[in-house]
């Protein structure tokens, strides 16, 4: 008889172990996705000093100037001492 999961109970567990390794394999594939978009991003075409103290911020916190939110509300990147000097909850 096959052993059925405990987390879907309409899957075997081989079934969930396959599911878990293909939703792991998609999250590396995203990752590696993000890692060279970020890799390819231009200075020219995002904000890149933080709004408070002006410091050059890193590159995944870049803001695109052309974002809606950029340009509607002001978006601009925080560096991470900064952002630790707000409150940030939900």
């Amino acid at each position: 008889m096959t052993q059925m999961s405990d987390i879907f109970p309409e899957m075997t567990v081989e079934q969930e172990k396959q599911w878990f390794a293909e939703q792991q394999e998609a999250h590396r594939l995203d990752l590696e996705r993000e890692k060279i978009e970020i890799a390819q991003r231009k200075a020219v075409d995002h904000y890149i000093q933080c709004r408070d103290c002006g410091a050059f911020v890193q590159k995944w916190r870049w803001v695109r100037k052309d974002h809606p939110q950029a340009i509607s509300q002001g978006w601009r990147p925080l560096c991470g001492s900064c952002f630790d000097n707000y409150d940030n909850y939900p």
